[in-house]
């Protein structure tokens, strides 16, 4: 898997982040 694969991975991944303090979505793909 190449690096911009990972990367639309992770971007997908903040969709469903849980962030209700920070506001401040992340995603990981690994």
């Amino acid at each position: 898997m190449d690096d911009q694969a990972l990367l639309n991975l992770a971007i997908e991944a903040r969709k469903y982040a849980y962030c209700p303090y920070s506001n401040f979505p992340v995603g990981a793909a690994l």
